[in-house]
């Protein structure tokens, strides 16, 4: 399992608690599945601008 995250995201966040619940249910599996994590900027100059700009400011 591959999780592409941006540690300045509120919303990369907010997903952790759904995958620790996902971590936990592979974890008593029988098939083996490693877990990586891939950290990288979901917003950059020059894109689209975030859809609550404030927000993203105030994080």
């Amino acid at each position: 399992m591959v999780e592409y995250t941006d540690p300045l995201c509120p919303w990369a966040w907010g997903s952790e608690p759904k995958l620790c619940l996902l971590q936990r249910a592979l974890a008593s599996s029988p098939a083996a599945v490693r877990h990586r994590r891939v950290f990288g900027v979901l917003f950059d100059e020059g894109g689209d601008p975030a859809p609550d700009p404030a927000a993203e400011t105030a994080w």
